[in-house]
């Protein structure tokens, strides 16, 4: 038999290559890049495309259409700002829940593990995503957690598999939140660094600090140097102006130049173990100032309470004040030297917004129905963390979820922080509920 000269064997492959293309785009369960004209069939966006990177090629910024009253549509509309970055339509979604604005695109922590999609969704008031009259009282969980469940039903028809969702802080609360008030909407959720308060001003995060973050050395080094500067306040304030005038902070909301220093020295506490600041870096002694304010700049109390930061945070502290709850400090042992906080607390935030009363009752029935009913939950804390004074415990025995603690560690507290034997850990777990596989470098 004569055999094929090699122009027929070229005609052939390449005929055979295009037959394989045109079969893998006709048999395949979707097609990837397919992905844009899906995103233009949900009613009531506005998108527009944003620079991917090697892990997420495609990423859009979405403004999606939210009413004010998820029961009443007549209070009017609001745009949400989302950020999607696309992997595949086989791969679960991860929708993060953040818990202020979400100023730019990022690969979250757990997106990346799972090698997951990923929403990340701006808060409602917050950012870019405020209605164009703030009617306050629909600023609350129940309300924000509606907006993630319209998100969730909207974007659940293009992604097909497991929904996971995780938050950081404010943002693991509405995690939390979400999955209390939408149980079936994702299949697991990973809260991280998330407290669950009972009181408008929790008194569980300063007994926290005074008995239970770090030791007692480190305790009582903390506590001598609030003292210090207290005492030596009025020698300190025009280096405290300085500092302020360099940082471009004014006080007028919380009562001036003096009432902000002594509001700073008391968060100064939580700001350290919050953010696991080295205690050793302290100045043993309240001389010289220079070296007391550079620890100061570093550890940072003060811009909490300057105006623009009050103004920039005013949606956090109204519902902080209303729902979600926030926490106090210790001043017994301060009384004497303190003259504008003697009783603080974080009202000066609001301004001349009047805030519906305080109730606990959100919080109270979330951490009943977590106890009973919380399945699939990871909660990641750090155990200096002063939150963690008001972190959720599971029922390990009604329910399959657990908690992840770092010994020593802080408001930064991630699942790398842990090591490989306890990432395994959540690995499989995560394998198992979202029915899918997670490659691990460590097995």
């Amino acid at each position: 038999m004569k055999k094929p000269n090699n122009y027929a064997k070229i005609i052939f492959l390449f005929f055979l290559i295009q037959w394989i293309s045109c079969a893998k785009e006709s048999f395949a369960p979707e097609n990837d890049w397919h992905l844009g004209k899906k995103l233009a069939d949900i009613p009531f966006t506005k998108i527009s495309t944003e620079k991917g990177n090697d892990y997420y090629p495609q990423v859009y910024k979405i403004m999606i259409r939210q009413p004010i009253d998820h029961k009443d549509t007549s209070k009017g509309f609001f745009w949400q700002k989302l950020y999607l970055a696309h992997k595949g339509f086989e791969r679960p979604m991860a929708l993060i829940t953040e818990g202020y604005s979400a100023p730019y695109h990022y690969i979250s922590e757990i997106a990346n593990f799972t090698q997951a999609n990923q929403l990340i969704v701006e808060h409602r008031y917050f950012g870019e995503s405020k209605p164009d009259s703030m009617l306050w009282s629909y600023l609350n969980l129940e309300q924000a957690a509606a907006d993630l469940h319209h998100i969730k039903e909207s974007f659940s028809k293009i992604y097909t598999k497991a929904w996971l969702s995780s938050g950081i802080s404010k943002g693991g609360q509405t995690t939390v939140a979400y999955k209390y008030f939408y149980p079936q909407d994702v299949v697991v959720a990973i809260p991280y660094v998330a407290p669950l308060t009972f009181a408008r001003e929790d008194p569980r995060v300063p007994e926290f600090i005074a008995s239970k973050a770090g030791n007692e050395k480190s305790r009582k080094k903390i506590a001598d140097l609030q003292l210090l500067l207290l005492q030596n306040k009025q020698k300190l304030l025009p280096e405290f102006e300085k500092l302020a005038e360099s940082k471009g902070w004014t006080f007028n909301n919380v009562g001036g130049l003096e009432s902000a220093f002594e509001h700073g020295v008391l968060e100064l506490s939580f700001v350290i173990w919050q953010w696991g600041y080295d205690v050793d870096k302290m100045p043993d002694k309240i001389q010289p100032t220079d070296s007391l304010f550079s620890f100061l700049s570093y550890a940072d109390p003060f811009s909490f309470f300057s105006d623009d930061e009050a103004e920039k945070l005013k949606p956090y502290f109204y519902q902080a004040l209303t729902e979600i709850g926030i926490y106090t400090y210790e001043t017994k042992s301060l009384l004497p030297y303190l003259k504008f906080a003697q009783n603080p607390d974080f009202e000066f935030t609001l301004q001349n917004l009047i805030p519906i009363p305080y109730s606990n009752q959100s919080n109270l029935k979330i951490n009943q129905w977590i106890k009973d009913n919380g399945n699939n939950f990871i909660y990641i804390y750090g155990n200096y963390d002063p939150w963690y004074a008001a972190g959720i415990e599971p029922d390990t025995l009604k329910t399959n979820s657990f908690s992840m603690i770092l010994p020593g560690g802080s408001h930064r507290t991630r699942l790398h922080s842990f090591g490989k034997s306890a990432q395994n850990k959540v690995r499989d777990s995560l394998s198992i509920w979202l029915d899918v596989e997670i490659i691990s470098e460590n097995k």
